[in-house]
């Protein structure tokens, strides 16, 4: 399951027919590194519409997510869901997108984590390493759900929201 471009995708968007089966249900989406274009919330409920699911992928990477938590929750509120990459939450990269992740996590603002892909070090280290940060950072229920949303996706299942 692959990131997809903001801007293939509102490109192709009209083109676009229902998924064919559950496992295409979920739509990742890379937003620019620096903004959220102004036609995301038309772009994302249109996908809905066709019965896909957006799932805003490595969410850290944008500036303008990071700058403007009520963005986020927006589009939490109207069923996007949000997905960071584990080497953000074990400080791969910038800590402040580290501090910015835990701090979605603990608010039930972040639906998966991504795990195996972790670009540093071996994939089970790092495995290891970004569940063990979890459990020590976060309620145990919130954590179980991480995982349980990651199996969900694998299978094509709906996800379950993380709630406090």
């Amino acid at each position: 399951m692959g990131v997809r471009l903001f801007e293939e995708i509102e490109m192709n968007i009209k083109t676009m027919t229902r998924p064919d089966d559950k496992q295409h249900k979920y739509i990742f989406i890379g937003l620019p590194d620096q903004a959220i274009p102004t036609s995301a919330r038309v772009v994302f409920f249109e996908l809905q519409v066709r019965g896909y699911i957006p799932v805003i992928a490595c969410a850290e990477r944008n500036v303008a997510l990071r700058k403007n938590l009520s963005t986020v929750r927006e589009f939490v509120e109207n069923d996007v869901l949000i997905h960071i990459s584990g080497s953000s939450i074990i400080g791969n990269l910038h800590n402040g997108k580290r501090k910015w992740a835990l701090r979605l996590l603990r608010q039930g603002l972040i639906h998966f984590v991504e795990i195996g892909n972790c670009k540093y070090g071996g994939l089970r280290v790092q495995e290891q390493r970004v569940d063990n940060y979890l459990v020590r950072k976060l309620p145990c229920d919130t954590v179980k759900q991480l995982r349980a949303n990651a199996a969900c996706l694998a299978s094509g299942e709906e996800f379950h929201s993380i709630s406090y």
